[in-house]
């Protein structure tokens, strides 16, 4: 999250013209159109020194399955998450999982995780692999995660080569998209009455 000069001079109880003095110790991250000074909250927090120790680092994790037969595998990848948070003294302060596919953009969790990042400030987002948040579009999570100075993190590396990585994305759009085909045409069948 970025704040103005202004909110940057209330915070270390100094004036404006001190800070921009200070602009050799603290350079802003960058400046607006109208050239105003816009600062990352967590880089000035811990230049005040009222920033987080490391034993203090908070962590989203992010679990997701496919279907409904696979809530085992959910928990089993929650539990994998919150023992690897744990083993570095993370705080995990918000768990998210959906059971639906990675195409799908408008899950309930995961649109809820990204209206979290704002307020409560991750150091980390967790799971377990990066098609577990979406099977495309990370980069833009990425992005956005950026601004509020949060990293993504896989504790998994699938070890494939980019062939691979394209021939799993071709299968997962074409299931996606025989899915809802098949449930489409669900409600449309009509039986044929058989004479005797």
């Amino acid at each position: 999250m970025f704040i103005s000069i202004g909110q940057v001079s209330r915070l270390a109880g100094v004036s404006k013209s001190t800070l921009r003095r200070w602009d050799e110790y603290l350079v802003a991250d960058y400046r607006t159109k109208g050239n105003h000074r816009r600062y990352m909250y967590k880089k000035i927090m811990n230049f005040l020194g009222l920033g987080k120790d490391k034993s203090e680092e908070e962590v989203f994790i992010y679990a997701r399955v496919s279907s409904g037969r696979q809530k085992e595998d959910l928990k089993r990848q929650i539990d994998s998450l919150e023992n690897h948070a744990k083993s570095r003294n993370w705080k995990i302060t918000g768990i998210y999982k959906d059971i639906a596919s990675g195409l799908n953009d408008g899950r309930k969790d995961l649109l809820k995780m990204i209206s979290d990042i704002p307020t409560k400030l991750p150091d980390y987002i967790l799971c377990t692999y990066r098609d577990r948040i979406a099977r495309f579009g990370t980069r833009l999570l990425e992005q956005f995660c950026n601004i509020y100075d949060v990293q993504l993190l896989e504790t998994q590396i699938k070890d494939i080569t980019e062939e691979e990585r394209l021939a799993h994305s071709i299968i997962a759009i074409l299931t996606s998209f025989s899915g809802k085909l098949y449930r489409s045409r669900r409600g449309r069948i009509t039986r044929i009455p058989v004479c005797t």
